[in-house]
């Protein structure tokens, strides 16, 4: 699907597409915002990797998991860190009381799914 240049909305087949749809939130997440030659080309990618794993090859897929894991991780570390560094602050305990508890929560969380992620790798035969 060609996406229309000439305006910045989507059309009501662009909305509902999923190669369109997942380029026009990987722009904006990129703060490539509404330019659409960048989504056009995040659109034709996106559209290339759909194709390959339909022909079987889920090689993108196995990418897209091996660094959601270590994304994952990374923030499960940070988060960790900060609520740690917090729980020794005592101006934030006094000024964000559930700061620490946040943080580690989410941190907690993070390291869960790193560990879902890494079992679904395990789980799923890519080859």
């Amino acid at each position: 699907m060609k996406i229309n240049e000439s305006k910045l909305h989507a059309s009501p087949e662009e909305a509902i597409d999923p190669s369109f749809t997942s380029a026009q939130a990987i722009a904006t997440i990129s703060q490539a915002g509404k330019n659409t030659r960048t989504i056009t080309k995040l659109e034709k990618e996106i559209q290339q990797v759909c194709k390959r794993v339909k022909e079987g090859d889920l090689s993108d897929l196995e990418d897209i998991l091996v660094s959601q894991a270590i994304a994952l991780n990374v923030l499960s570390s940070q988060l960790l860190t900060k609520g740690n560094a917090a729980l020794l602050e005592p101006t934030i305990l006094r000024v964000l009381p559930n700061y620490c508890k946040e943080m580690l929560g989410i941190a907690l969380k993070a390291q869960s799914q790193t560990r879902e992620t890494i079992k679904t790798i395990n789980n799923t035969n890519f080859i």
